[in-house]
């Protein structure tokens, strides 16, 4: 990989809620040049590099950060996430299963599946169309934008971080 590299490098503090909170996942939208993170505390914090595309990315004024909570029971965590272009979303999945979709321009979360045994990983294609699941019982599922389940196969023991992600190629 010596023919990577660094384009340019925008410094940002983002302040946390509390200091046990440390961010988990992180997701980019490449179409409206936006990073999101999702943090410890069930938080999503986005952060808009506008002006970074602007040429202004050496500036040292801060860049804002628009924070949301994401609602689920207190005892359950987000697990996996990632941004769907397609649908212009967050996809989220939590321990306890929950497979949510949270539009960031309207704020607002839908529930759209709940997987047994909880979400493990998620994994969009590189088309688009397809979305691969691995959950906490060993399942591989796939499925399609509209959350229709085109198959599903046991992968046998998922590794305990459930880091995945690398090997799921659809």
């Amino acid at each position: 990989m010596k023919n990577l590299k660094l384009f340019s490098e925008v410094p940002q503090n983002i302040q946390f809620h509390s200091t046990e909170e440390v961010v988990q996942f992180a997701a980019y939208d490449i179409d409206q040049s936006r990073l999101f993170f999702a943090s410890s505390a069930n938080l999503v914090y986005t952060l808009q590099l506008s002006s970074f595309q602007n040429g202004r990315a050496g500036a040292k004024t801060a860049l804002p950060v628009e924070v949301c909570s994401i609602d689920i029971e207190p005892e359950d965590f987000i697990t996996a996430f990632d941004y769907l272009a397609e649908k212009e979303s967050l996809l989220i999945g939590t321990s306890h299963g929950l497979l949510l979709v949270h539009n960031v321009e309207s704020d607002v979360t839908e529930l759209v599946g709940n997987i047994e045994g909880g979400v493990k990983c998620i994994s969009p294609s590189p088309t688009g169309d397809l979305l691969g699941l691995i959950t906490g019982l060993g399942q591989l599922l796939v499925m399609t934008y509209d959350w229709v389940l085109m198959y599903e196969r046991a992968l046998g023991e998922v590794p305990e971080g459930g880091y995945v992600k690398q090997v799921i190629c659809l």
